[in-house]
């Protein structure tokens, strides 16, 4: 089986991830997880014969999403309201909101495309489904996978908010390598700016107010009707995160942020503000 995990920035796309290639684990099998936006990291997966394969993306390219639809694999995605995903980039990583702004337009176009799919029912960051205690038999049977409810609930609380802060903890005592900006871990996806504070509506205080646009439920919006139909993505500079903690490195990023998508400007490593 292959698994696309594909969710828009900072909607809790790598809890996501995570939760999924454990749930894969635990119904039997071999399972290779990784990020990836096309097909050379796939195939090259593929080679060595796993029962399941889960990738996690942002955006992707048209031969990926024809790769996973052919083979007959599902599809998770994950959504937030663009606002809040341009306000969490720019409270956790830095950078300029125009730039991010860009990124998340990518991702929505993504998004917009997979859930044209029929069947398909996003997992909205705005409904709370990460804290959901019945995430695990939820994302189960998205999934196809005949496990205990109970069992399902139990690999879900294993990437509760005190599993995956154990998980920044150690990467903090690590040493970051040179021209890094974060310290990350390949295996489970997660950086050491990952986690905020996951507040729904931040952009209000940390986007200007020009061409703003009504407040609405954009996620659930997007769900029903597969396109992006929902608010504005600012483009201009953003106002500082008004609940942002002191910055302690800053190291020019000009190719990929640590969730992997492009940004164009400087990112400030600091401990997880956003969210």
């Amino acid at each position: 089986m292959i698994v696309l995990c594909l969710g828009m920035q900072g909607s809790a796309s790598t809890f996501t991830f995570n939760v999924v290639r454990d749930l894969l684990a635990a119904g039997g099998g071999s399972v290779a997880g990784f990020e990836a936006t096309g097909l050379a990291a796939v195939e090259a997966a593929l080679r060595g014969c796993p029962d399941s394969v889960v990738v996690r993306a942002h955006t992707l390219s048209a031969s990926l999403l024809a790769l996973v639809a052919a083979a007959g694999g599902r599809f998770v995605v994950t959504t937030r309201d663009p606002r809040d995903c341009v306000a969490s980039l720019r409270c956790r990583l830095g950078g300029d909101a125009a730039c991010w702004a860009m990124d998340v337009a990518r991702s929505l176009a993504a998004v917009g495309t997979v859930l044209q799919r029929p069947g398909i029912r996003p997992f909205a960051f705005e409904e709370g489904f990460a804290a959901d205690p019945d995430i695990g038999p939820r994302l189960a049977a998205a999934l196809g996978l005949s496990l205990d409810p109970q069992h399902a609930r139990r690999v879900a609380a294993g990437w509760s908010p005190g599993k995956v802060g154990e998980v920044l903890a150690a990467l903090a005592r690590q040493r970051k390598p040179d021209g890094a900006g974060f310290r990350s871990d390949p295996a489970t996806g997660f950086n050491e700016a990952h986690l905020g504070d996951g507040r729904v509506g931040k952009w209000a205080e940390v986007l200007p107010p020009r061409r703003r646009p009504p407040s609405t439920a954009a996620s659930a919006a997007w769900g029903r009707s597969g396109t992006a139909s929902g608010p504005a993505i600012p483009s201009v500079s953003a106002r500082p995160c008004s609940a942002r903690p002191p910055a302690t490195t800053t190291t020019r990023m000009p190719g990929r942020d640590p969730s992997g998508s492009r940004c164009c400007g400087s990112a400030t490593s600091r401990p997880g503000a956003g969210g």
